[in-house]
C-alpha cells in the first residue's frame, strides 16, 4: 500500500500563511498501475487544467519516482 501527500491551501485565518494538509492514501498495486495509466493518458493528452499544472507535474514526479520507504506490506489471511 502507499501513501501519498496531497492538498495545499491557504489559511483563512491568515492569509500570509500556508497550510499543508497532508493526506494519506493507501493503494493495493492494482489501484497504482491505474493511476499511473491515467498519468500516462494525461501525459500523451496534455493536462487539462493550466492552472493546477504545478500540481500535476509533482504529483506524476511522486508517482513515477517512488521511495522504497514509500510501501509497506502486510499479510492477508484467508
Amino acid at each position: 500500500m502507499l501513501s501519498y501527500k496531497s492538498r495545499v491551501n491557504k489559511s483563512i485565518m491568515h492569509p500570509n500563511e500556508r497550510t499543508i494538509e497532508i493526506r494519506h492514501l493507501d493503494m493495493t498495486m492494482p489501484e497504482e498501475e491505474v493511476i499511473v495509466q491515467m498519468m500516462m493518458f494525461f501525459n500523451d493528452m496534455g493536462w487539462i487544467d493550466e492552472s493546477t499544472q504545478d500540481a500535476y507535474d509533482s504529483l506524476c514526479e511522486k508517482i513515477s519516482e517512488p521511495e522504497p520507504s514509500d510501501y509497506s506490506w502486510s499479510k492477508e489471511i484467508d
